[in-house]
């Protein structure tokens, strides 16, 4: 795509030469007080709306919110196999969960929607981050705290006696 914008700003055409090129693309895609034309980059915008459809994700506000929370039946975004935001929008979704959790905190309530080691709801950070030793024998990545506050961390982690070196 951005081929394409290149080539149309240069010479609208669907093709865009070395030659033909005036200013190098980097600095086209500058803001305007740093001297460039301030074309944004479609690729990051990209990410900053599916970061942004994220974060309205976790909105309780958000009526598409509701809707997908319900299609998933308690579980978690980061499953594969049993969510059904699967498919051409669910992957770069489930893609970009570890920048969004990266990036925000989380208040607990009522742990449905929490992941246990991927979401940042304890002072520490990420516990996947703070405890890579732990989370190198957990036998389910997607736990939300809810279901380890009900069932405990036992059955989240490889039985005791069965290694994984």
């Amino acid at each position: 795509m951005d081929a394409l914008r290149r080539a149309f700003l240069w010479n609208a055409a669907d093709h865009a030469s070395g030659a033909r090129c005036l200013v190098a693309w980097a600095r086209v895609g500058r803001a305007k007080s740093e001297g460039g034309v301030g074309l944004r980059d479609l690729a990051t915008q990209n990410t900053c709306l599916l970061l942004k459809m994220l974060h309205r994700l976790h909105s309780p506000a958000s009526r598409w919110a509701t809707w997908v929370w319900a299609e998933l039946n308690g579980q978690s975004l980061l499953c594969p196999s049993s969510c059904r935001l699967a498919g051409v929008h669910g992957r770069p979704l489930r893609a970009l969960l570890p920048l969004y959790h990266a990036l925000t905190r989380v208040q607990v309530k009522d742990g449905r929607r929490t992941s246990f080691w991927h979401d940042w709801w304890l002072p520490c950070g990420l516990l996947n981050a703070a405890s890579p030793a732990l989370h190198s024998h957990t036998t389910c990545a997607e736990a939300t705290v809810l279901r380890v506050r009900e069932f405990g961390l036992d059955p989240v982690l490889v039985p005791c006696g069965v290694g994984r070196w």
